[in-house]
């Protein structure tokens, strides 16, 4: 699976998404049943996928994975579905910081991509107070 849509021969062309990508920041302890990836390599929006008792909903990026870009489009995609309750934030806030830290984000990387996503990734962003939590460069 991670061959197919997530990297292959060291270039990357997908990441893990949703309950999933949740799930490695620290956000859940449970395991989705069905994992989500986004990918450039698939023909359709989404498609479900089954192999062997694993179950995974695959979505076409709109915009291009690349090897420099796809932590910034991975957090942009987990902020945007980020629906939290006000005493969750600063716990929130401190993942999304020590996951910025460890991959380098900067806040140009953030102002390269954040516009061509829903208004609302705007709004949890700006509601979680973001712009302290990336490095500028």
């Amino acid at each position: 699976m991670a061959y197919k849509y997530i990297s292959r021969k060291g270039k990357i062309h997908g990441y893990y998404s949703g309950e999933t990508f949740a799930n490695r920041l620290g956000f859940s302890t449970q395991v989705p049943m069905r994992r989500e990836i986004v990918t450039n390599n698939i023909a359709v929006i989404v498609q479900n996928i089954t192999i062997g008792k694993r179950n995974f909903l695959i979505r076409k990026s709109k915009i291009k994975i690349t090897n420099e870009n796809v932590h910034v489009l991975q957090l942009l995609d987990f902020v945007k579905k980020l629906y939290l309750d006000k005493d969750d934030y600063e716990l929130a806030k401190e993942k999304i910081k020590r996951f910025a830290a460890l991959t380098k984000i900067t806040k140009a990387d953030i102002d390269k991509y954040i516009r061509q996503y829903p208004d609302c990734t705007f709004r949890h962003y700006y509601e979680l107070r973001l712009d302290d939590v990336f490095t500028r460069r």
